[in-house]
């Protein structure tokens, strides 16, 4: 649960303005199990450790700013080189800062994410990293339209993060989008396209949706990344089924990779909540990397996640 810290600040030159800041977090501890391109590994550890802060601040006239922070890997050791090499240190995560009003809302942002289908929500595992491709970390300038509607337009262009401002100057991977969004009642759509420079990538689009229908919950995308010298394209669906405190998942993601080989993998999970912030989660996981190694390959995880 967000915890309010701090709520007024003053203003000089026309009284009082209020701000409210909230700090966020959580926590996850647990055990993995994973047999990856025939070597196999096992124990126990944690897999996740953030805080968040947010600020929220009326500068009157019908605008709002807002600024979130985050640091991550707040428990992890770096007495090992093992564990440096796993990224054993605090670091920063999320971050942006948006200004909105009545023209729409300017974010700037550092973010994990791609364009891709990557994070699918439920107890199922998701694929980055094994059949989609891993999360990056991107700089980002993006303008949300004041919505019309059920639908949402958003403009936006991405580069290539790295040690801070300037670092993305030259050969970062550069990208220019635009989305248009749908969401009503239980029924939520997306379609992406995107245009890149100084990449492999020519462009690249996709296309989300999901219906709730109370009893289950039914998603998929498909994305297609055309490169100079062919296309990869990618296609995920999966499922919740919400029981009470327990909510049962599953996954199946393929991609096709630009030499015509197809990578594919499956997950199944299952989350318990003891609280409306505590869970405890297993799952599942296997797929098959015909492009590489052509193995099969494994990951099961029990973990106990708290939220705050």
């Amino acid at each position: 649960m967000k915890k309010t810290l701090v709520a007024i600040a003053v203003l000089a030159s026309a009284g009082a303005a209020s701000a409210q800041y909230t700090l966020s977090g959580g926590y996850t501890f647990g055990y993995k199990a994973s047999d990856v391109a025939g070597v196999s590994a096992s124990g126990f550890g944690n897999d996740g450790a953030s805080i968040k802060i947010t600020a929220v601040e009326d500068l009157g006239n019908g605008l709002t700013a807002t600024a979130s922070i985050g640091a991550g890997g707040l428990v992890r050791s770096i007495n090992s080189a093992a564990g440096a090499a796993a990224g054993g240190f605090v670091d920063g995560e999320n971050a942006n800062l948006a200004l909105a009003g009545g023209f729409g809302a300017v974010t700037l942002a550092t973010n994990e994410g791609t364009v891709s289908l990557s994070g699918w929500q439920g107890p199922a595992s998701a694929f980055d990293g094994k059949v989609l491709s891993a999360l990056t970390l991107r700089d980002s300038i993006s303008y949300t339209l004041p919505k019309f509607g059920d639908f949402t337009v958003g403009l936006g262009y991405t580069e290539d993060s790295d040690a801070g401002l300037g670092y993305g100057a030259s050969g970062a991977d550069k990208s220019f989008s635009a989305y248009l969004a749908y969401a009503a009642g239980p029924v939520s759509a997306r379609v992406l396209y995107a245009t890149y420079k100084e990449s492999t990538v020519d462009n690249a689009y996709n296309l989300r949706a999901s219906y709730n229908a109370g009893v289950v919950v039914v998603g998929g995308g498909f994305a297609q990344t055309n490169y100079t010298t062919g296309a990869r394209r990618d296609f995920v669906v999966g499922g919740n089924i919400p029981m009470g405190a327990v909510t049962l998942g599953a996954n199946y993601a393929s991609r096709v990779q630009t030499t015509g080989k197809k990578d594919t993998g499956t997950s199944l999970g299952v989350s318990y909540a003891l609280s409306k912030s505590t869970s405890v989660n297993f799952a599942h996981t296997g797929w098959k990397k015909n492009s590489v190694t052509g193995s099969n390959d494994t990951e099961t995880t029990l973990a106990i996640s708290k939220s705050f």
